[in-house]
């Protein structure tokens, strides 16, 4: 039987007798060509393997995705349109994806060499071309800008994924690109996958550029009608068209862009230099702007942010923040940032979507290593971090960092939506876990980390080392002052075994100097005894940074506000032998005289907090019955006054220097009772050691 071998139909009749009249092939033909595949072929259109009939073949496929009626299809030309705007986003993004594109420029004047075959032959295409109505522009094309892929698992030296086009703005190669699509993603979007992106579902700023473009080029709907129409809007026919998609809001945005619009993008420098600028046809295109603000679920919920607010962004992958907006896009379940970032974070780099724009990981707010004591901490007047475990603690494994965002007010008492506290610390055989969870704009962000006893830190896989330290500290008094009040705090140290103590005090964000650090005797790591320190400081504060060799942590006192309305009076019977004080008070009601009382510190009124309960070690505990003062002073106990007028100072103090009350001496209430160490001195006798010894006397009444 007979096979008729014909492209299209003459007038729905697909026979032609004898010598009946056809027509010459034109646009009418090619319209009535069916395709087999109904444009679904699985292989790209290659068969004439030269830039110009690409340049063609994209230029038909934005004509027949919006003749298809749907711009969200499957055929071939879906596929051409969406790798062809995959190459426009790569160009608007090029600023950050320097380390994975370069831009390479072809300049028909100085790079056509007319003096060879191809040169000639070239330039001939272009005016064959460009005869008539010029479809193409290449009457005015000067310059090709082409897309060179330089980041990993790049085939070859040079790979060309795309170029301007003087017809549709911007060409896609034909070749597979999927080396590309596995290491740039715009959003959960990956550049010429097999999931095609219209226009109106990208980036907002991207299609918001487009639009802007066009409304500074007069021209725009005669030199790219094809894309014109695919755009909608302004002097467009289709009402198949991406502007139809868009919200109210998006629209009023639209329709608000005139030709100053482009004003405040920059262009993009091309040359070893920078020394051109990216063109088509002439007009510059331009980059995308430095964002200020995503509008993202991830920003930090912090009073204390300031200007660009952090993303704080999670560090496992999975599905619990799949429905927070990221930047452009939502977090995808496979998204997960960095343990650690060397970065400064204010000039980070966003993961997957690589923004500059600053973020925080756990490493900005969790320490690599944690401090163990082996005693149980006093958790009515110090924070524990809500710790669940045996009787030891641990220095909060906080950075300075987190600091900046939240007070300690927030860490003690702030709770999630869903009733989780802000830290937490589990301990477990061998190890302690630490819970953090970060407020942020739609929820928290929770992180956690592992310290693990014996082993060391490995921030690759989030794993945190532990370490153990024997450190005796109490702070005298416990109590936050009004700031135009004087404040005399003293915070005493115990140091033992190796790793050096530092503590530096904090109110806010700004460190406090203390006014001396007095070490009455170093620690004796072979004699396993610890150091006797004592800090002043004149300023309220309200958390304690330890830093043990290398490794930070943090205590928190629960200070008790100042509010009390008593005014005291003292009187002091400063005797040879013996000295004993009294004191009564008056209130805004007025004095009562009968009420003397003897000076005592009642256990209720203690005035020396120590970070522990018990120091099973006795060198600690009886460095803060030596050096400062005892926990209770009343009749009852064992001591109380009168009691004997006696100082106990440092023996290499310098008298020429300030002498600070418990810090250079202290009353030594062990006297006659206990022997003093070797580092004091006794002094008895005060009254009459005149004025050359009056410091003493006046330290000994404090």
């Amino acid at each position: 039987m007979a096979q008729v071998f014909r492209l299209y139909n003459i007038q729905g009749n697909n026979n032609i007798v004898d010598w009946q009249n056809s027509i010459v092939y034109g646009s009418k033909a090619n319209e009535e060509i069916k395709d087999p595949d109904g444009a679904k072929a699985s292989k790209v259109i290659t068969s004439i393997p030269s830039p110009f009939a690409r340049i063609d073949l994209v230029k038909t496929a934005f004509k027949e995705v919006v003749a298809n009626g749907n711009l969200d299809g499957d055929t071939i030309y879906h596929k051409m349109v969406s790798d062809t705007l995959d190459v426009a986003e790569i160009f608007f993004n090029s600023e950050k994806l320097k380390d994975k594109i370069e831009i390479l420029v072809w300049d028909r004047a100085q790079d056509l060499d007319m003096n060879s075959v191809f040169g000639k032959t070239l330039e001939r295409y272009l005016q064959s071309d460009a005869t008539g109505s010029d479809p193409y522009n290449f009457k005015k094309i000067q310059r090709f800008y082409l897309l060179n892929y330089i980041g990993p698992d790049k085939p070859q030296q040079l790979n060309i994924i795309g170029a301007t086009s003087p017809a549709t703005l911007f060409f896609s190669s034909a070749n597979d690109l999927d080396y590309v699509s596995r290491n740039i993603s715009f959003g959960q979007d990956r550049p010429f996958d097999k999931i095609y992106q219209s226009l109106y579902n990208r980036d907002w700023e991207f299609v918001k550029y487009l639009y802007a473009f066009r409304a500074a080029y007069p021209e725009f709907h005669k030199d790219f009608p094809e894309f014109n129409e695919y755009l909608g809007g302004v002097n467009t026919n289709s009402r198949n068209n991406c502007y139809a998609k868009f919200t109210n809001e998006q629209k009023r945005e639209i329709d608000a862009l005139n030709s100053n619009s482009i004003s405040i993008y920059e262009a993009i420098a091309v040359g070893e230099k920078g020394q051109n600028t990216l063109d088509v046809l002439g007009r510059p295109f331009h980059k995308k702007p430095v964002i200020t603000d995503f509008n993202s679920g991830f920003e930090i919920d912090s009073s204390f942010a300031e200007g660009k607010r952090p993303l704080v962004l999670p560090v496992e992958a999975g599905n619990t923040y799949s429905n927070l907006r990221y930047t452009q896009d939502k977090w995808a379940n496979t998204y997960k940032a960095p343990y650690y970032d060397n970065k400064p974070w204010e000039s980070r780099i966003l993961p997957i979507v690589g923004d500059e724009y600053p973020y925080l990981t756990i490493s900005d707010f969790l320490s690599d290593t944690i401090v163990r004591m082996p005693y149980k901490l006093n958790d009515e007047k110090f924070f524990d971090g809500n710790y669940q475990g045996a009787e030891d603690s641990y220095l909060l494994p906080l950075t300075n960092l987190f600091f900046r965002f939240f007070t300690v007010e927030d860490l003690m008492t702030k709770l999630t939506k869903d009733g989780k506290k802000m830290l937490e610390l589990k301990g477990e055989p061998g190890k302690v876990k630490v819970f953090l969870r970060i407020p942020i704009k739609n929820g928290y962000v929770e992180y956690t980390r592992t310290y693990f006893e014996g082993q060391p830190t490995n921030i690759e896989h989030n794993d945190g080392a532990l370490v153990d330290k024997k450190v005796g500290l109490g702070i005298l008094p416990l109590i936050q002052f009004p700031e135009n009040v004087k404040k005399h705090y003293r915070l005493a140290l115990f140091d033992k075994g190796r790793n050096d103590v530092r503590l530096t005090c904090y109110k806010g964000n700004k460190s406090i100097i203390e006014k001396a650090h007095i070490v009455r005797e170093p620690k004796d790591i072979d004699m396993n005894e610890c150091s006797k320190e004592a800090y002043v400081l004149n300023e309220n504060f309200d958390r304690i940074n330890v830093k043990v060799g290398d490794t930070e942590g943090f205590i928190i006192p629960k200070f008790k506000q100042a509010n009390g309305n008593r005014i005291y009076t003292f009187a002091i019977d400063f005797g040879t032998t013996n000295s004993h004080i009294e004191y009564g008070f008056s209130t805004s009601q007025g004095t009562d005289a009968t009420v003397v009382n003897s000076f005592d510190i009642p256990a209720s009124e203690r005035q020396l907090h120590r970070l522990h309960s018990y120091y099973s070690d006795p060198d600690i505990r009886m460095a803060f019955e030596h050096n400062f003062i005892p926990d209770t002073v009343a009749d009852s106990d064992d001591y109380a006054f009168p009691m004997r007028t006696v100082f106990s100072e440092w023996n290499q103090n310098d008298r020429n220097q300030a002498i600070y009350a418990l810090a250079n001496g202290n009353i030594p209430f062990l006297y006659e009772k206990n022997t003093i160490p070797y580092y004091n001195e006794v002094r008895t006798e005060l009254k009459w050691r005149g004025e050359q010894e009056y410091s003493l006397i006046l330290k000994f009444a404090v």
